[in-house]
């Protein structure tokens, strides 16, 4: 029987806060899940709270051992660079709009990989959990999420006559480290050498920069410098993810602003923000942007008469950059190309080592590697 898609929950109720589990996930091939979260904006506006960062983590475990584990913010980048595309990210801020984040979780090389899969039937109680908090950025009002409206959809696909473990093991995901960045000084992250390695993941997010301001350098290296696969600049990093994951470079939001206001877009690298101008009633709205920063764009908006408007308004906005939520990520095979995993277990150690540069930054490291299920 082939791999197909079957629908775990649609629109299931996560309210304000909740830890969503599904516990029925019990036989065959799981190639992946595709979880997406949703909830209402208030009636006034919910401005810079994308639902990713109220998303404190999603999980498959099977008791003490973690499958596949992130929090929303790397969850939603990985997506975003596994699929090449942005379009599935609902990014609203108008008064009582939708918003909605997709987080897709691939435990093979690609959608339907017969050879690499979590096999279902070989865990005792796999257990997939959602951890939602509305309130995690800003309380729930009505200039941000109107109360007890999380839903969450979940899709898996799985080929249920598929038994056993996948003969190449599966991709396993995992936050491996986080912290706030300092102003000087290094960062080292143990990396695991259990399994080879195919994605190593840097998110470093402070709104009006970049990950290559603060993260200047890393460093990859295996038993004392006995391999040392990576050395580099961040910044460097950053341009070359755009040829290796084929990365998103436009995206559409619509967001709510007044003159001299900075709003924020998804790209740490932002080239370019254009904004679209609206009619409502009788007055025209002339929007132009002032300056950019990463991230954002500041915005100077007049009606006809040439007044500045200081309320609120809805602007479509276009963005163009790289660099999606602030992520950089290392891997040995990318989309379009043959899984080449790193073999860090030939070695006894692994140290990324980061090289702080600005203070105040969240960083958080994952892990991606080829397993092999206990």
């Amino acid at each position: 029987m082939p791999f197909r898609w079957y629908e775990i929950v649609r629109r299931g109720d996560l309210g304000t806060t909740a830890v969503w589990k599904h516990d029925k996930l019990t036989k065959g091939a799981l190639s992946a899940l595709k979880v997406v979260v949703e909830a209402q904006n208030g009636s006034t506006s919910n401005k810079n709270n994308p639902i990713y960062d109220n998303v404190k983590e999603i999980s498959l475990v099977d008791g003490a051992y973690i499958a596949s584990s992130l929090p929303g913010p790397l969850a939603c980048a990985e997506t975003i660079l596994n699929m090449g595309s942005m379009m599935s990210l609902k990014w609203s801020e108008q008064a009582s709009g939708w918003q909605g984040s997709e987080f897709l979780r691939m435990f093979g090389d690609y959608l339907g990989d017969p050879d690499r899969y979590l096999s279902l039937d070989s865990m005792n109680n796999p257990i997939l959990q959602v951890d939602w908090d509305e309130a995690k950025v800003t309380a729930a009002a009505a200039t941000a999420y109107s109360t007890d409206t999380g839903r969450i959809n979940v899709l898996a696909l799985i080929d249920t006559e598929r038994l056993g473990r996948a003969p190449q093991g599966f991709h396993r995901v995992r936050k491996i480290d986080d912290w706030t960045s300092l102003g000087s000084g290094d960062h080292d992250t143990t990396i695991d050498v259990d399994f080879p390695i195919r994605t190593i993941f840097l998110r470093a997010f402070l709104e009006g920069g970049e990950p290559g301001e603060f993260i200047s350098q890393g460093k990859l290296t295996f038993d004392a410098d006995a391999y040392i696969p990576i050395s580099e600049y961040i910044e460097d990093r950053m341009q070359l993810n755009v040829q290796e994951f084929k990365m998103p470079q436009s995206f559409g939001s619509r967001i709510m602003s007044s003159t001299a206001a900075w709003k924020q877009g998804p790209f740490a690298f932002l080239q370019c923000a254009i904004p679209t101008a609206r009619v409502a009633a009788t007055v025209y709205r002339h929007i132009s942007v002032e300056a950019l920063n990463a991230y954002q764009a500041k915005l100077r908006m007049y009606d006809n008469a040439g007044g500045a408007i200081s309320t609120d308004e809805e602007v479509d906005m276009s963005w163009f950059g790289y660099c999606p939520l602030g992520t950089v990520a290392w891997r040995w095979g990318a989309p379009g190309f043959s899984v080449d995993p790193l073999p860090a277990n030939r070695y006894k150690k692994g140290t990324f080592k980061f090289t702080q540069a600005i203070a105040s930054a969240e960083c958080t490291v994952g892990l991606e590697q080829i397993a092999v299920q206990p």
